[in-house]
């Protein structure tokens, strides 16, 4: 099944996401869906401004307890440019993170 979660409004424009406090809630419903063996997909309609470290606590903490595979499960909708591209920082970062911390579990 595929959820959607709505993090903005289409008819407002420029709405703000920032901090972990905000990123862990989403990360937390995220979760939900996950173990729910759900599809989310992430509708950012009228988002104008994440943070990193909001996208950071709401993904790229999956990515770094369970590797970019995670990111399959994920569709991210309605981003602008600024939006794609932290989201895309965080993934990277984060999977090179991911890399990192199993190759120091292998040795």
């Amino acid at each position: 099944m595929n959820k959607v979660i709505k993090l903005g409004n289409a008819q407002e424009a420029r709405v703000f996401h920032g901090g972990r406090s905000g990123g862990q809630q989403l990360r937390m419903a995220i979760e939900e869906c996950l173990n729910a063996n759900d599809h989310i997909t992430l509708d950012f309609s009228g988002v104008g401004i994440v943070t990193q470290s909001y996208i950071d606590e709401a993904i790229g903490v999956l990515v770094l307890e369970y590797g970019q595979n995670i990111l399959s499960r994920l569709a991210f909708k309605n981003c602008n440019d600024d939006v794609t591209a932290v989201i895309r920082y965080v993934a990277s970062t984060r999977s090179e993170d991911f890399q990192n911390k199993q190759a120091v579990l292998i040795h």
